[in-house]
């Protein structure tokens, strides 16, 4: 009898990290051993990979609730208690959102009697000593209570979403994110064909990848762009994703007169293509859990550069370059460093280093099935 699994998002309807997450897991999954259902809390993410998922045999539903106040955590405790009283799931495996979120669906599946609790942290959010900090204690240590099982992408999210210990008494099982290391080996085909769609020829290509929130630093990333066309003139920005701030930050490159130079790309399923096109990557978050985007531009062999709030483990191959965001003055030391780039002639090897580090897909998705296969 095959096991109904519920994979478990937190979003507004934006794809990124934790989404390519769990599509991989659902892509290598046997269909005649679990029943797989995608749920969202808010508005669903898989929008792009529907037609392919229901194919597949699996299931896409959404909870039309964002838990962004309290009142709007109680009824969504509610729902998926109801949700979950429906579906009668084996498993829950819970993905993204704070702390908050995994209290609220953690403790519904509790409650519900549910076999498989997987708590699963994504993030990290450097900490702040406060009050807040002590009321969020007490949160991780009622977290605690509700799960089968506790896993996190990298010791910084362990700790951001569970308690001290919890995870000094290794109960919190580290698995290092992975990426399908043949699709995002550079391809010189898929570079000329991505580059003649945007007309683009000969020009520095940057790229980033990430939703239009605060986190991912837009603003900063616009401001190194217009310092580096200081120094070459026709270089190219290419931003891929979607988000509240994307008003805004279109504003500021007209502001900046950056028009020419910046090309937004809404949500792409082509990342492969997208990575082989662009010369450098560039990721000035202010927070990563992991940051999985940055593996897949190591493994493209594009030139990589990183904020040094990034874990240290997402630099697999040892070839990223770590840079400050501290100060206003930064954004000129990213650009100089970017115009110093140099066309690697082996970036085909690149992919090869990310698999032997152990960052390919395979394993992740191996170690997540022994996990549900150990469940029940």
């Amino acid at each position: 009898m095959r096991k109904r699994l519920i994979l478990i998002n937190s979003c507004k309807g934006l794809y990124g990290g934790v989404e390519s997450f769990l599509l991989n897991i659902f892509y290598h999954l046997n269909q005649d051993e679990f029943e797989v259902i995608f749920l969202t809390c808010g508005t669903s993410t898989y929008n792009m990979f529907r037609e392919d998922i229901l194919k597949r045999g699996g299931y896409i539903d959404e909870i039309p609730i964002y838990a962004d106040s309290i009142k709007k955590q109680r009824l969504l405790y509610s729902e998926l208690r109801l949700y979950y009283r429906e579906k009668k799931p084996d498993i829950v495996h819970i993905n993204s959102g704070g702390l908050s979120f995994h209290l609220l669906a953690g403790k519904a599946a509790k409650d519900e009697g549910i076999k498989g609790i997987i708590l699963h942290s994504h993030n990290f959010i450097p900490s702040q000593k406060n009050l807040k900090e002590f009321v969020k204690g007490l949160m991780k240590r009622k977290l605690k209570t509700y799960g089968t099982h506790y896993l996190a992408c990298s010791k910084g999210a362990a700790e951001w979403i569970f308690s001290k210990s919890l995870v000094e008494q290794g109960h919190v099982e580290i698995i290092p994110n992975g990426i399908d290391t043949e699709k995002f080996t550079f391809d010189s085909y898929k570079r000329r064909l991505f580059r003649d769609e945007l007309g683009i020829k000969n020009e520095l290509v940057i790229g980033n990848i990430g939703r239009f929130q605060s986190q991912k630093n837009h603003y900063f990333i616009i401001r190194i762009m217009k310092e580096v066309t200081r120094t070459i003139s026709d270089a190219k920005l290419l931003l891929v994703g979607k988000g509240e701030l994307q008003t805004e930050i279109e504003e500021y490159v007209n502001k900046l007169n950056l028009n020419k130079n910046v090309i937004f790309l809404g949500e792409r399923r082509d990342m492969d293509a997208f990575l082989s096109g662009i010369d450098v990557f560039i990721l000035p978050s202010l927070y990563e859990g992991f940051g999985i985007v940055a593996v897949e531009a190591l493994a493209s062999g594009a030139k990589v550069f990183l904020s040094d709030k990034i874990p240290k483990e997402t630099n697999v191959t040892g070839s990223a370059i770590y840079l400050p965001i501290k100060d206003n003055q930064d954004e000129s030391l990213w650009a100089k460093r970017i115009c110093k780039y140099v066309l690697s002639d082996d970036r085909t090897a690149q992919g090869g280093k990310v698999s032997d580090a152990g960052y390919d897909v395979k394993n992740y998705c191996y170690r997540m099935k022994e996990i549900y296969r150990s469940i029940g």
